[in-house]
């Protein structure tokens, strides 16, 4: 019985130490698992890390880019502007000289035609005059 009790305590001994050697085979087996988890969760958030900075970056290249843009585009914009705005001023200046020269010569033609009516009336009033001279001169005689 002896013999069968000193069997039945190293089965024993012999099943508790396949099952501590177990259980730490199980707990080096999570431990590696967890690191190796790790390991690629690091790995996955170093990825997503790099995608967006790298998304960042592309973003606000495209940002400069559009300002770049928009910058020249309202530089040669505002050129236009003043160009335009040079030209206007050149015909405005062109259509006054014009004006005034119309006014101009409007005045002289008026001028003109005024002292011809002068001349005109002058001479209607001296040929009214002589006419009534010698009309008075032969009454008179």
């Amino acid at each position: 019985m002896e013999t069968q009790n000193i069997s039945s305590t190293r089965l024993q001994r012999h099943q508790d130490q396949e099952f501590t050697r177990q259980q730490l085979e199980l707990r080096n087996l999570r431990s590696d698992f967890e690191k190796k988890i790790k390991h690629v969760v690091e790995e996955n958030e170093k990825k997503l890390s790099d995608i967006k900075q790298a998304y960042r970056i592309k973003g606000e290249l495209l940002d400069n880019d559009l300002n770049k843009k928009l910058i020249a585009l309202r530089s040669h914009q505002t050129y236009i502007i003043k160009d335009e705005q040079e030209r206007l001023e050149k015909e405005l200046d062109n259509i006054k000289k014009r004006h005034e020269n119309q006014v101009s010569e409007l005045s002289e033609t008026n001028s003109s035609q005024i002292d011809k009516m002068k001349e005109n009336h002058t001479e209607v009033l001296e040929n009214a005059k002589r006419k009534f001279l010698k009309t008075k001169a032969k009454w008179d005689v």
